[in-house]
């Protein structure tokens, strides 16, 4: 789960390589990162899994309904390469356009995004400009690289919006499985430790207690019983030196 993770994470920064530098051609990283989703997908159909109930399923079965139903979807349409399908065409097609039908092009999206343009929008640039100036990028690099890697972005997500959704799903049950497997596992496990050893120590001081109550029952059972007193009559006195014949 720690790899899968660090592999999705990877795998979303080559994306946004690729879509920065309009490249969607067979990559190695790519390619290996895929391999080991494919390898997630398969151990899933043998991995023991936890229902809501709390009941744990180890029939292969079982195993297999539960992600066939659940996530399994996701996985497979998320782990295809929609990109050289629906996006490097349309890059293609524009690399081959001359200088003036780029221009052209170009000039039209510029003039669509500035008929939507209000006051509020300058606002919000200006103090996104004010942010990004104390990390060194002032104003006018910030609207160059808007104007130069927005419609990118725009491009990309306009063509792969099912994808982008179905990619986003799967990133979210990683980080959930990995919560709920490594880190909540550890939390639980920590936790039944200090709950055992707590009844361990509850345990020895109801021993101690029990035994100190028993002593001090029979400290008190030695101090209530009663005393007995043996009053001897004059008659009954006999002389050591008699033969046992009574006064």
């Amino acid at each position: 789960d720690i790899l899968t993770v660090g592999f999705s994470i990877a795998n979303a920064h080559a994306m946004h390589v690729s879509i920065r530098e309009r490249k969607f051609g067979p990559n190695a990283f790519v390619m290996f990162c895929n391999v080991w989703f494919m390898l997630d997908i398969l151990l899933n159909f043998v991995t023991e899994r936890k229902t809501e109930s709390g009941e744990i399923l180890r029939d292969y079965r079982s195993i297999c309904a539960r992600y066939l139903t659940s996530w399994f979807v996701v996985d497979a349409l998320s782990l295809m390469p929609w990109e050289t399908l629906y996006v490097k065409p349309i890059i293609d097609l524009q690399n081959r356009r001359s200088i003036l039908q780029k221009y052209f092009f170009r000039s039209r999206a510029v003039v669509r995004v500035t008929r939507h343009l209000r006051g509020r929008h300058f606002r919000w640039f200006g103090n996104v400009a004010k942010h990004t100036k104390q990390h060194g990028v002032g104003g006018s690099r910030l609207l160059r690289l808007i104007i130069k890697y927005a419609p990118k972005y725009i491009m990309f997500v306009r063509n792969m919006k099912g994808v982008v959704a179905f990619r986003v799903l799967r990133q979210i049950q990683w980080f959930r499985r990995f919560y709920r497997n490594i880190i909540k596992a550890d939390v639980e496990k920590h936790d039944a430790m200090t709950g055992s050893l707590t009844r361990d120590e509850l345990e020895e001081s109801d021993e101690l207690s029990s035994k100190q109550s028993g002593g001090s029952e029979q400290r008190r059972g030695h101090e209530k019983s009663p005393r007995v007193q043996v009053v001897y009559e004059t008659w009954e006195l006999m002389d050591d030196d008699d033969d046992g014949v009574p006064l």
